[in-house]
């Protein structure tokens, strides 16, 4: 069984072999559409195109707003991060800092969520 599987294989090869002529294995390559040369300033200028692109997109996805929910959520893990590492010690003054955090955002948050009066939208 294996050896018909291999004379199967050989008997397709070599009719790709019969069937490219010699002349066009060789000028394959003439067929294809030639691209005009580019010197080494053109490659450049693309390349560092192609950097820029990439750079913009890297930075508008850094700057899409946040939401006070998920900052919040954020503060929160790293407390509870904080609290749960026994290996390294840290600062009392830097959990009051992020608690403070904490807090800022959280009153951020129920202030954005207060439903504004009447009066107040047509004042604007």
């Amino acid at each position: 069984m294996l050896i018909d599987a291999e004379e199967d294989i050989e008997n397709t090869i070599q009719s790709l072999i019969n069937q490219t002529d010699a002349e066009d294995y060789i000028n394959i390559d003439s067929s294809l559409e030639e691209e005009s040369d580019i010197n080494d300033d053109e490659i450049i200028a693309l390349v560092q195109e192609t950097a820029e692109e990439e750079c913009d997109s890297n930075d508008d996805l850094s700057l899409l707003p946040l939401s006070s929910k998920t900052a919040l959520e954020s503060v929160e893990n790293i407390l509870r991060y904080l609290q749960q590492q026994n290996d390294f010690s840290i600062d009392c003054s830097l959990v009051l800092k992020i608690r403070d955090l904490q807090n800022q955002i959280r009153k951020k948050q129920i202030n954005s969520m207060k439903q504004t009066t009447l009066d107040s939208f047509f004042a604007n």
